[in-house]
């Protein structure tokens, strides 16, 4: 059975699917993922994120990277996820005065950006203060 290139990225742990090692000796989660522990192991575990948190902070972006020239201005956030893992991220389908530290927020599938002459689109993980609809919302796989 073939898969399609679009499911072949969904399902990659690091980019799409919000996985992190928790260590099998003190039970410290990574994101991104560590391959030596602070306290000294190399036993890890992988474990799949829930994909929802708070916003911690955030701020406006205005004078972007070269990729995302052509959608500002924008919204990066701190995020603290519900397994007490704080991760930055592109805020979307919100507007900066609609933002208000500890407002819950969940991944999201979306376009990041559209790369090269061809326009190739790239997509990843953005946060929603929205409640999830449709077919656009991330769901992990449990």
């Amino acid at each position: 059975m073939k898969t399609s290139s679009l499911t072949a990225w969904r399902n990659q742990a690091n980019n799409f699917r919000l996985c992190a090692t928790k260590c099998m000796i003190c039970d410290k989660l990574y994101f991104p993922k560590k391959r030596l522990c602070d306290c000294g192991s190399q036993n890890f575990e992988q474990v799949q994120l829930s994909g929802k948190g708070k916003l911690v902070t955030f701020t406006q972006v205005t004078n972007p990277t070269h990729e995302f020239a052509g959608t500002t201005p924008y919204c990066l956030g701190i995020i603290e996820l519900e397994e007490g893992i704080n991760i930055l991220g592109q805020l979307a389908d919100c507007e900066l005065y609609e933002l208000k530290i500890g407002m819950p927020v969940q991944a999201v599938f979306r376009k990041m950006y559209a790369e090269g002459d061809a326009g190739v689109i790239q997509y990843g993980l953005k946060w929603s203060p929205s409640v999830c609809q449709g077919s656009y919302c991330w769901l992990p796989n449990k």
